[in-house]
């Protein structure tokens, strides 16, 4: 209900309580008495649901002050949950980019006797592939100060 809702329950007697599986206490042998449930939000809604049950001191049911103290724990648990989800996908990305290199080194492998083919070629000369190739000038143009970077931070 919790998950569905997003709405924190507060359960003072867990057997009086319509969705109660009692079944887990009847297989456990553990009795549940008292229960606070609340959602666990990250940025994109709620990532999970956390449950305390059975207060231990004081009173037997959970009091407004245990369900800001849970709601104060819900958002690091949020955090905690949202950094493992991304640390996760980075992961994830790593690994494919791993692989991709992996897959390309491996295509990229070239008989040794292709290897040898190209190095039995003639070499072509710079001036096969133009007359200037060998010649290269470069000419700044004049710039006023407007025109160029003062400052740069």
């Amino acid at each position: 209900e919790v998950a569905r809702t997003g709405i924190m329950l507060n359960i003072p007697d867990a057997y009086e309580y319509p969705s109660f599986h009692r079944k887990v206490d009847a297989a456990t042998g553990y009795r549940t008495r008292s229960i606070l449930c609340f959602p666990i939000k990250g940025k994109k809604g709620i990532v999970g649901v956390a449950q305390l049950c059975n207060k231990l001191k004081g009173q037997a049911e959970f009091s407004r002050t245990d369900e800001h103290l849970a709601r104060a724990f819900s958002v690091y648990c949020g955090i905690s949950i949202s950094h493992s989800m991304l640390y996760n996908r980075a992961v994830s990305a790593q690994n494919r980019s791993r692989l991709a290199a992996e897959l390309m080194l491996y295509h990229m492998q070239v008989p040794q006797e292709d290897v040898d083919a190209v190095c039995r070629r003639p070499m072509w000369e710079p001036a096969d592939i133009s007359p200037t190739f060998t010649s290269f000038k470069f000419v700044c143009p004049p710039m006023v100060d407007d025109e160029t970077i003062q400052v740069v931070i």
